[in-house]
C-alpha cells in the first residue's frame, strides 16, 4: 500500500536454493481431510472449522519465533507517520493485549489467531498479559523431546510511545496433538522484582535469543529513552 507496509510471507527452501511465496486462501478445512489418517489426527484436524477465516494483516516492526511445527508472530504496527504509529490488531483503547498469530507453513499454510487467556473470548477477563507493542525482542526455547515450548517477549515500544522493559513468556505443548488453535494460552510474567534483581532499562529495536546451555534469555543493545531523546546504547 502507500505506506509501504507489506503483508506477504515467503519461505526459503535451502536444498533447492529457492524462495516460495506462501498463500493463505480461505477454505472449508474439513473437506480437505484425507480418509486414511488416524483417529487422533482426525480429532485434531476437526477442531479447525475453517482455514484462514482471518489473517494478521500488513505490519512492520513485529517479530516471529519458531515453536516446533509452527511459528508465533506478534505485534508490530500497521502504519506509521513522522510522529505516530498505528499498532497492529483490532481497534481498541490503550492497554490492549498483544496481537499474536500462529503460522503453520506445512502442507496447507494457515494463520490462526492466538487467543489470550486475558482477552475477550478467553478464560480470564482480567486482561493479564503483554500490551500491544513493536520493536520488541522475541525468542523461543524447546524443553526436551516431549516437554513444552516457550516463547519469550521483552520490551519494545507501546501504545502511547512509552518504552517497555517487561518480560513475558507463553508455554505451549510440544506435540501436535496437544496443540489446538481454538484453545486459549496465557502469557506469564518473567519480570523479576527490581528490589531483588538488576533489570535492563526499557528499550526497543533490540535483539533476543534463548541460550539453551545456560537456560537463559539474552537481550542485546537497542534504543533507550532518557527523558530528552532516543539514543542507541
Amino acid at each position: 500500500d502507500e505506506s509501504g507496509t507489506l503483508g506477504d510471507v515467503w519461505q526459503y527452501d535451502a536444498p533447492a536454493n529457492a524462495w516460495q511465496e506462501l498463500s493463505f486462501p480461505a477454505r472449508d478445512y474439513k473437506s480437505l481431510i484425507p480418509t486414511n489418517i488416524s483417529a487422533d489426527m482426525l480429532t485434531y484436524m476437526c477442531k479447525i472449522e475453517r482455514l484462514n477465516s482471518a489473517e494478521p494483516g500488513k505490519r512492520a516492526g513485529h517479530n516471529i519465533a519458531a515453536l516446533g511445527a509452527r511459528a508465533l508472530m506478534c505485534g508490530g504496527y500497521s502504519a506509521a507517520s513522522a510522529t505516530s504509529y498505528s499498532l497492529a490488531g483490532a481497534l481498541c483503547s490503550s492497554g490492549c493485549l498483544l496481537d499474536c498469530w500462529w503460522l503453520t507453513p506445512l502442507q496447507l499454510p494457515r494463520w490462526d489467531k492466538l487467543l489470550h487467556a486475558g482477552e475477550e473470548g478467553g478464560a480470564d477477563s482480567e486482561g493479564k498479559g503483554p500490551v500491544r507493542r513493536w520493536g520488541f525482542g522475541m525468542a523461543s526455547w524447546e524443553q526436551g523431546a516431549n516437554g513444552y515450548m516457550f516463547g519469550f517477549i521483552h520490551g519494545g515500544m507501546g501504545d502511547s510511545g512509552e518504552l517497555l522493559a517487561d518480560c513475558w513468556y507463553i508455554q505451549v505443548p510440544k506435540t501436535m496433538m496437544g496443540f489446538s488453535p481454538s484453545s486459549t494460552y496465557a502469557f506469564k510474567s518473567c519480570s523479576p522484582s527490581a528490589s531483588v534483581s538488576l533489570v535492563p532499562e526499557a528499550r526497543y529495536g533490540h535483539t533476543a535469543v534463548f541460550h539453551e546451555e545456560s537456560a537463559s534469555l539474552i537481550i542485546s543493545h537497542g534504543f533507550a529513552f532518557d527523558g530528552k531523546g532516543i539514543y542507541a546504547r
